[in-house]
């Protein structure tokens, strides 16, 4: 008996050594064949996933740290083939939790049926955590219900297995449309290529971003790692003022309904400084909903028998931003600058003469006022005052081309500004020694025609009369805050001096007295501000310059006694009236009055008072 039992056992034993010895044989053929090593290959992958992931886009601030585009958490729902047991509970439940067709829910569902090989699909992206509660709460309510259930022979339960979520980034931005224009937007929707679209989003998009890392990591539990730390990034600080923002467009609305314009652009910056407190053009967009601004670029297309495609990213910021991404002939207020040259290089002087008769010969064309009319003899204070088309291209032609050119490129007219913005256009001003230039282009550049320029170009031109003959490079960006929350505060720098300071004095001092006995339509109660109108034709194919379509605008800087300030309002083709005077001046009466009170600057009784205390 002993004997038949150590038999076997023996036997036993010698039946799981060579089981044992087929397992190791097996595992060691499966290493070494070539159809083992791409089984081990396709196992490999599923324990092993590997992504690309960015830190949370950085934060957009104005200059007093109000949020202006951010961040917020949502999930991307999907499906995880290896647990899914019941498509049609699936399908069911999330087709009236997500709002989706059951039907498309279904064949997602099923995807696994048609290719073996499938591991995950998403079924949505940008889910709420309060709809992902609801999910969460319907799976575990559906899996408990079938885990506490006895199921009879060949049924299967109800059940969500399978059903997954994971975190994810939307950027929201949440003043809706105010400072759009400036702000640009994030397409976070894509999701192979997100990135930023015009304006500050765009030009600095890898520094919002931040650093990308590609990061595999074990989805076995046992062999779980922790998550590398990822780099954060930086956010921004702007220049513009909420405030200051907000008012602008209302007014720049304003102005578009009363005048029947094309479009309305208002630009506010510090000229001490250059930075930009405000930026408004007409049409906004809702960023929340950046995804119409095709529709937007289609509507503008149509209106200027343009054929440029609506996904282009090289379609003209045109379409989003016409302070920096339009180009247009100024018309007077192209002035400031002539007659910032003329009296700078000491050929005349405020109270020099010049004798009007309302007409100007040059070798091949001529010259007149706006009006048509000859005003006799004027001071160069008259000349401006009146805005006398001959006057002004009669200096410019005593001046010569070479130095009139010399101070216009000292202006920074014919290239852009380089403001930090995505989407600027670039200026262009005909040259001596240009394909169609002749004298008379400098009779027409010394009043604002013939030359093209956009608002933030030209009002950074005249900012140097505005600020001591110094141009300061304008910007949006006032500081920027690192991962660590390390703020750096970026410097003003200059750009140029094209004028001496106290060319700039006299000019403003002309340009004040213009406003107080001339353009009183521009009169700031309490405040003495200098500035210029400025109405220039517009030309037309086939046509030439038509009278009745018109550039309107209207620039000036103050306190005259020490500019804080610089407003500049460009109205598109205005149906009400065609005169800068009429349509432009008025708007930045009310800007300007609103600025103020904003700024909290006193008015000038007050505040010089107090100065002479």
């Amino acid at each position: 008996m002993k004997s038949l039992f150590s038999s076997r056992m023996n036997l036993v034993g010698l039946l799981m050594s060579l089981g044992f010895g087929l397992i190791v044989f097996q595992m060691v053929r499966i290493q070494t064949v070539d159809a083992g090593k791409q089984l081990q290959e396709r196992g490999q992958q599923y324990l092993e996933v590997s992504e690309k992931l960015r830190p949370p886009r950085g934060n957009i601030y104005d200059r007093e740290g109000i949020l202006l585009a951010g961040n917020k958490e949502m999930y991307e729902i999907g499906l995880d083939f290896n647990f899914v047991t019941d498509p049609e509970t699936i399908a069911r439940e999330l087709s009236t939790l997500l709002e989706m067709d059951r039907n498309k829910l279904e064949q997602l569902a099923k995807m696994r049926e048609e290719d073996p090989d499938k591991q995950y699909v998403t079924v949505k992206r940008f889910v709420s955590p309060e709809t992902l509660q609801k999910v969460q709460e319907t799976k575990k309510r559906i899996n408990d219900a079938s885990e506490s259930t006895k199921p009879k022979r060949g049924e299967v339960l109800p059940s969500m297995r399978g059903v997954v979520w994971k975190p994810m980034i939307m950027r929201t931005y949440p003043e809706n449309s105010i400072a759009s224009n400036v702000l640009g937007f994030y397409t976070f929707l894509d999701p192979d290529d997100p990135h930023g679209f015009y304006g500050v989003e765009q030009q600095y998009d890898t520094l919002l971003a931040g650093p990308e890392m590609n990061v595999s990591y074990r989805v076995n539990p046992a062999e779980l790692q922790q998550m590398p730390d990822l780099p954060q990034s930086t956010s921004l600080v702007l220049t513009i003022d909420l405030q200051i923002q907000a008012m602008l467009e209302r007014k720049a609305q304003e102005a578009l309904d009363a005048n029947g314009a094309k479009s309305v652009s208002i630009l506010v910056m510090d000229p001490k400084t250059g930075e930009i407190l405000g930026m408004a053009s007409t049409p906004g967009l809702n960023l929340n909903e950046y995804w119409k601004m095709w529709k937007v670029k289609d509507e503008a297309a149509k209106d200027d028998k343009k054929k440029e495609k609506a996904a282009d990213d090289s379609t003209p910021a045109y379409y989003f931003n016409r302070a920096i991404g339009q180009t247009y002939e100024p018309g007077s207020v192209f002035k400031v600058l002539t007659m910032a040259a003329a009296l700078d290089s000491g050929m005349v002087a405020p109270d020099t003469t010049f004798y009007d008769t309302g007409r100007l010969d040059y070798a091949g064309g001529f010259v007149t006022n706006w009006d048509g009319g000859a005003w006799g003899e004027q001071t160069m204070q008259g000349c401006m005052a009146h805005s006398l088309n001959v006057c002004l291209a009669s200096l410019a032609i005593d001046l010569g081309d070479k130095q009139y050119y010399e101070y216009m490129s000292a202006f920074g007219i014919g290239r852009p500004t380089q403001v930090d913005l995505a989407g600027e256009q670039s200026p262009t001003m005909r040259l001596p020694g240009d394909d169609g230039w002749t004298v008379g282009t400098l009779a027409n550049n010394a009043f604002g025609q013939g030359v093209l320029v956009t608002p933030i170009q030209i009002a950074s031109a005249i900012s140097a009369v505005a600020n001591k003959g110094k141009i300061m490079a304008p910007h949006v960006v006032k500081a920027t805050i690192d991962g660590e929350g390390r703020v750096r505060e970026l410097s003003p720098m200059i750009v140029s001096r094209p004028i001496k300071a106290k060319t700039a004095r006299a000019l403003t001092e002309m340009l004040a007295e213009s406003v107080e006995t001339e353009t009183t339509a521009a009169k700031v109660e309490g405040y003495r501000f200098a500035g210029k109108t400025g109405t220039a034709e517009i030309a037309v194919p086939g046509l030439g310059y038509v009278s009745q379509l018109t550039n309107a605008s209207f620039v000036g800087w103050g306190p005259a006694d020490d500019p804080q300030v610089l407003v500049y309002v460009w109205i598109e083709k205005p149906t009400s009236e065609i005169w800068g005077s009429v349509v432009a001046a008025p708007v930045f009466r009310e800007v300007t009055t609103e600025l103020m009170k904003l700024m909290r600057i006193p008015p000038d009784d007050i505040r010089l008072g107090l100065t002479q205390k």
